[in-house]
């Protein structure tokens, strides 16, 4: 992901090296003086069981980087979406159902607000 800013509305404060295991960007709002760090980051595609457990260990690390930070801000390409899911879930044994770990459980229960996500309002995921 690409990561383009207004110098005229922030100050890029730092980075992480480009060989850490967690890209990091720090900024500082110039006008209110706030400061905050984005994670962009990018999901590999994973359309079945196997796929979905390495996508959540991936997030792991990266929403664990995160929350070290003050209001910190994760821009990804998740690749998730309820055709995932269902796909997922009918590879799953009966005894799986219950405890399996999906990446959208957990952005939630790491305290994380997934703003695009499918919903009510007409957010849409599309597997191309």
């Amino acid at each position: 992901l690409a990561v383009y800013y207004d110098s005229q509305a922030v100050k890029l404060n730092d980075q992480s090296d480009e060989n850490a295991p967690v890209f990091r960007i720090d900024f500082t709002h110039l006008h209110s003086k706030e400061e905050f760090s984005i994670f962009p980051a990018h999901l590999k595609s994973g359309e079945d069981k196997k796929g979905e457990i390495r996508r959540v260990k991936d997030l792991k690390l990266i929403l664990n980087e995160a929350k070290e930070y003050e209001n910190p801000i994760v821009l990804m390409d998740s690749n998730t979406c309820m055709q995932y899911k269902k796909k997922i879930q009918n590879e799953l044994l009966a005894e799986e159902i219950n405890g399996f770990i999906y990446v959208n459980d957990l952005i939630e229960s790491e305290g994380f607000k997934n703003v695009v996500g499918e919903s009510d309002i007409g957010n849409k995921c599309f597997k191309m």
